[in-house]
């Protein structure tokens, strides 16, 4: 998995939005989600990917990771747009 994110402000007191660009095998191509994550959700899909153990507040419970919503595709099958 590639990802890139960006701060849509960077001048802002918090609470604004966050985008992210996720490049994977696992992910269709094309695919829009707008469910609302966070940076400890990346980070804990990471540790939960790799099964470390959790960090900081990416242990806080309630916390998503990324879960079918995002990886929607299996590469054994063809993922098509």
């Amino acid at each position: 998995m590639r990802s890139l994110l960006w701060l849509a402000r960077l001048w802002s007191t918090g609470g604004g939005r966050v985008g992210a660009v996720l490049i994977s095998k696992f992910i269709r191509p094309g695919s829009v989600n707008d469910t609302p994550y966070n940076h400890y959700s990346l980070l804990r899909s990471i540790e939960d990917l790799f099964r470390l153990s959790h960090l900081g507040y990416t242990g806080q419970s309630g916390l998503v990771a990324f879960g079918s919503d995002v990886y929607n595709c299996y590469p054994r099958r063809l993922c098509r747009s």
